[in-house]
Parts: structure tokens; C-alpha cells; sequence
């Protein structure tokens, strides 16, 4: 797959245009003029592409983008918020919370490809990816804290360690690339011009892969990481037992 996140594309009058092949699906976050901002379009458009995209079979790796080259997605288009009645702005809210966790829960592995700016709900949104590439330009903010709310703490510690998520979400500052790479937010760290290919490249690598594994993996990682050790180890057992394959084709 070549995907090129300057290009203009035949579904460039909609604010998150989707396409896949070769079993990767590229969801791209599209309104570069207010780096990739969301609003409520944005946001249906980006769960209609979601659900889409786990419909479609022949799928086994998503990748997440913003169009533009600035931004993965600078946040929640809070200008939209601020003309919000406060009865649409809570139902609002009550579906961005069902959305994202239908982002963080989706049996598709995913891919964050964090070029330029991952801010506020930008950040929620590769927190909750299964894998991160970044480079020198990459800026990411938890804003939560700045705002008088916290935000990911029930996830971005088991990330980067509970020391790191501390002082990151304490603060509420910006880190830049290099930072988050020490961190180990990242995955894969990379020349900026290169995060978008390389996630295209890693989701190639993840579907190629046979079998359910990836997403049993993904499955017990998520589902299974409160349990005794004991109990994951069984989880685990009891998903290649149930394997219909031969033991001597699984090798």
C-alpha cells in the first residue's frame, strides 16, 4: 500500500476518508486547516469508518492518520464546543466516551502514525492504538490536567511506567520526539517524512501474520493483564487448544 498523507484524495470533501487494501484499512483524520481537529462530523465519520472497517473481513490491521502532514489531530474542535447547548454538549461527550473506547477495545490491531501534533483527544486517540511511530517532530500534550480533569491515567502508565505517566499528566507539558521516544511511547521512532510509510509498513508486517494470533494477543494482552499469572497462562492455553489446525501445522 501507498499512502502518501499530502495527497489530495476522491473522498477529500469528507473529514475522515478511509481506505484499505492489502489487509490494511488507513483511517486519515482530514481537516488540515484546523490540524485535524474533531468535531461531531469528524467524529461520527471516524466510528461509521471504524465499524466499517471490523466489518470488513479481509482486514487485519488499521492504521491511524491525519491529513496534512502537521497533526495526527490537534485535539477536540473546541469551537464547536463553545457554541454547544449544555444538554447537546453532554450527549456529545456521552458518545465521544462510547467511541473512543470502541477505538481502544477493537479487535483490529492499530497503528498510530504520529506526524506533528498529538494534543487532547489526538493523544487519547494514539494512547489507545496498539502501536505508536513517531519522529524528531512529533509533539504530544495531555490536556486533561489543563483543563481541571484528568485524562488516561487509567492507561497511559502501563505505557511508559507509572513514574513517566506521572510527571507527563502532573504537568500537562508538551513532549517533544525525542522526549516521548526516551519514554518509550513510540513503537518505531523515525525521520518525520517517513512515519507514514513506516506505519503502513508495520501494519503490512502485523497482517501478514497467519491465523487469529495477533488479535488473541491483542485480546489476552487487554483483557487478561489484572489476572493472576496463572489465569493468563491458562487464557492463553486454552486459545491454542481450541485451534482447529493440526499441532504439526502450527509450526
Amino acid at each position: 500500500m501507498t499512502i502518501n498523507d499530502q495527497e489530495p484524495d476522491d473522498q477529500e470533501s469528507r473529514t475522515v476518508v478511509f481506505r484499505s487494501a492489502d489487509g490494511v484499512g488507513v483511517i486519515a483524520v482530514n481537516r488540515p486547516h484546523v490540524r485535524n481537529a474533531l468535531d461531531r462530523t469528524a467524529q461520527r465519520e471516524f466510528d461509521a469508518a471504524l465499524r466499517a472497517a471490523e466489518a470488513d473481513e479481509s482486514l487485519r490491521c488499521l492504521v491511524l492518520t491525519g491529513a496534512g502532514g502537521r497533526a495526527l489531530s490537534a485535539g477536540w474542535d473546541l469551537k464547536e464546543l463553545a457554541t454547544l447547548p449544555p444538554e447537546s454538549e453532554s450527549a456529545l461527550l456521552r458518545e465521544r466516551e462510547e467511541w473512543l473506547w470502541r477505538w481502544f477495545s477493537t479487535p483490529l490491531p492499530a497503528v498510530a502514525a504520529m506526524r506533528g501534533a498529538a494534543h487532547g483527544l489526538g493523544a487519547y486517540l494514539a494512547v489507545c492504538s496498539d502501536l505508536r511511530v513517531g519522529g524528531p517532530g512529533t509533539r504530544f500534550r495531555i490536556t486533561g490536567t489543563s483543563y481541571g480533569y484528568a485524562s488516561l491515567t487509567w492507561l497511559l502508565p502501563d505505557i511508559i511506567g507509572h513514574a513517566h505517566a506521572t510527571d507527563v499528566l502532573f504537568t500537562g507539558r508538551v513532549l517533544d520526539g525525542t522526549e516521548a521516544h526516551r519514554l518509550g511511547l513510540f513503537s518505531r521512532y523515525v525521520a518525520d517524512d517517513e512515519i507514514l510509510a513506516a506505519s503502513v509498513a508495520l501494519a503490512e508486517q502485523v497482517a501478514a501474520l497467519p491465523g487469529t494470533g495477533v488479535r488473541d494477543a491483542k485480546h489476552l494482552m487487554r483483557e487478561h493483564r489484572t489476572c493472576a499469572l496463572r489465569e493468563r497462562y491458562d487464557a492463553e492455553n486454552r486459545l491454542l487448544a481450541a485451534d482447529p489446525r493440526p499441532a504439526r501445522d502450527l509450526f
